[in-house]
């Protein structure tokens, strides 16, 4: 969740992580019902370009 939070705070943090490690994020916000991180993490992942 730390990550995500980073991700909101600094959108650019998205560059520090793999596309896999960002799917691991959304995974893990959905798997603990977190929606707003959830969101931001699809949103991280979309930035990415993926």
């Amino acid at each position: 969740m730390k990550e995500t939070q980073a991700l909101e705070i600094d959108p650019a943090t998205v560059l520090q992580h793999s596309i896999g490690r960002l799917h691991l994020i959304k995974e893990a916000c959905q798997r603990y019902s977190l929606g707003k991180y959830q969101r931001l993490a699809s949103q991280a992942i979309d930035r990415a370009g993926v």
